[in-house]
């Protein structure tokens, strides 16, 4: 059994996820390397490369088309066909070539008129080309973004969605919507194994430390049950970072429990070369993908970061509020506190966080963070150009006074700034993780008629509970994970039996010594377990044994890592 079930309910919720999503999918996708300079050769024999190198063994599974595989046109009866140059013998037979491999099959399209790169797509034929996807042996589709209708994106992919259970074959489902619209909180909901949480990677260093950090806050939603973000595919071995920074990349994806879809030209691996060897060890390191593929399946989380202990230090922006995922309760969850969403409206217009006593306060971007709420603004012109103030907490008594909204729909309007409380709708700022809250601009104001229409992210269940909202009904959060760092991180992911696996990431172009406490394990400073230690790049483990009690350090060089499971004696 892929998982350990736990009611008649959740089984029947998550049916269709458990089948295909027990851990993140691996296998090579032909972007990154090739773009549209694909053939029916090449993907032949990269299929032969998998399985002479050993990547299939360790799970590489998946060969996949991106882009450019299509003919410049539909068939005279309006089907999706391959380019007859590029794939002479047809999708069906490279299929049949692939899986006689021990290997699965992979294809593109997109939730558009065109696809990317300007080739037939698949909004409005879903079904039609769900069918040819099934009649040629097709396993996994990666679902873009491009030349789109601009409707609801859930209505967009969960059409896909339908028609690929309707086509009669398992077919994997990954969801490719760049992040714009927190599929998080909704693929899981219309069948999607994966989903997109960035725009598309880059092979720099700079481009793989922001998606990584970009998907940080979204652990609450990945998981065997859902499906797992995705920061887009590797670029170990594209020749951008040295190689340094491919492990750090290769760390840090499996420590997001991430999709492990390699990304370089892995014929290469053939030839004896130094750093072809190098890149295939990377790639091969068994110890590392057995995080990845963790049958816990909880993706990590920052605990521990320089910006954080420097922001506990000045005490000057307060809590970390972000919107998502309400918490169940449940026992066992893998989710934020309750009462770290449990807000409360004072009678002097306050909002007060139960977890923290602080109150929900505004600042301006950029103004003094010092400043009180009510020294910020004392008068707004509704007809003038409105900027986004952040919103924090701070303590109550300097802090916003807030108005709840009857007639105007729900909403949460700043006494200072007369504007509304607001999850961002489009959060394309990697500073700030999980959904952005900001005051801004009251939605459809009209002066004359007295009349403020709030739009869904601008409205809210009055303060005593919990405070959701109606845009994709996430929570208020005081937010607990640490803050990205500015040149050093940790993160942590609980493993089976127990285990952790702790990696420290080095941004700074110095070699430092980093340490491994408590905090950084996620653990408690009163916790009397005792872990052994194994580094997983070295394949060794460590003579000393870590606890709450007895912290460890570590050097790791620039743009690098320490990566360590912990194992309880």
């Amino acid at each position: 059994m892929l998982l350990q079930i736990i009611s008649l309910c959740a089984i029947l919720a998550t049916v269709s996820a458990n089948a295909r999503t027990a851990t993140p999918q691996m296998g090579w996708n032909s972007w990154n390397k090739f773009a549209c300079d694909i053939n029916e050769d090449l993907i032949k024999a990269t299929a032969d490369a998998l399985v002479d190198t050993g990547l299939a063994k360790l799970g590489y599974n998946f060969v996949n088309l991106d882009d450019c595989w299509q003919a410049s046109a539909r068939d005279a009866n309006g089907l999706i066909q391959a380019d007859p140059v590029r794939f002479p013998s047809g999708l069906k037979a490279l299929g049949e070539y692939i899986h006689a491999k021990g290997l699965k099959f992979g294809i593109y399209s997109s939730a558009g008129f065109k696809t990317c790169q300007a080739y037939p797509a698949s909004l409005g034929l879903e079904e039609a080309d769900a069918a040819s996807y099934a009649a040629w042996g097709v396993d996994y589709l990666k679902y873009d973004n491009c030349y789109q209708d601009h409707g609801p994106p859930v209505n967009r992919y969960g059409a896909m969605s339908n028609a690929l259970k309707a086509s009669g074959r398992d077919i994997f489902y990954s969801l490719c919507e760049w992040g714009r619209e927190n599929p998080a909180a909704w693929a899981p909901g219309i069948g999607a194994d994966s989903w997109r949480t960035t725009g598309d990677i880059r092979d720099e260093w700079r481009s793989i430390i922001e998606r990584a950090e970009i998907t940080a806050s979204l652990w609450r939603y990945s998981g065997p049950t859902s499906g797992w973000n995705d920061p887009d595919m590797l670029e170990v071995g594209n020749g951008g970072c040295s190689n340094e920074e491919y492990r750090t990349h290769f760390s840090l994806w499996a420590m997001l429990k991430a999709p492990m879809i390699i990304g370089n030209d892995i014929r290469n691996f053939s030839t004896p070369d130094a750093n072809n060897a190098a890149i295939l060890e990377i790639l091969s390191n068994a110890e590392v993908l057995a995080v990845s593929q963790d049958a816990v399946g909880r993706q990590a989380r920052i605990t521990w970061s320089d910006t954080a202990d420097r922001h506990r230090a000045s005490k000057t922006f307060g809590d970390k509020l972000i919107a998502t995922k309400c918490a169940t309760g449940a026992e066992g969850a893998y989710e934020d506190a309750a009462i770290d969403q449990a807000w409360t409206f004072e009678t002097d217009g306050t909002i007060k966080s139960t977890s923290t006593g602080l109150c929900l306060n505004e600042i301006p971007l950029f103004a003094d963070p010092t400043a009180s709420g009510s020294e910020l603004t004392t008068s707004v012109d509704l007809e003038a150009p409105q900027v986004l103030h952040s919103v924090s907490t701070a303590d109550c008594a300097s802090a916003t006074k807030w108005d709840i909204g009857q007639f105007i729909g729900g909403s949460i309007v700043s006494r200072s700034s007369q504007q509304c409380l607001e999850v961002a709708r489009f959060d394309g700022l990697t500073v700030f993780l999980g959904k952005r809250v900001q005051t801004g601009p009251c939605q459809n104001v009209s002066k004359k008629y007295g009349v403020m229409d709030i739009t869904e992210h601008q409205s809210w269940t009055k303060p005593g509970a919990v405070m959701r909202n109606l845009f994709q009904r996430s929570c208020l959060t005081v937010d607990r994970d640490a803050a990205p760092g500015v040149t050093q991180e940790a993160w942590m992911a609980p493993l089976s039996n127990g285990a952790l696996a702790v990696l420290l990431v080095n941004k700074g172009p110095i070699a430092t010594a980093m340490t491994l406490n408590a905090v950084v394990a996620g653990l408690s400073a009163e916790d009397k377990t005792v872990y052994s230690v194994r580094d997983l790049w070295a394949h060794r483990d460590l003579h000393e044994t870590f606890s709450a009690a007895n912290p460890l350090q570590f050097k790791v060089p620039s743009h690098g890592v320490m990566m360590v499971k912990l194992t309880p004696k």
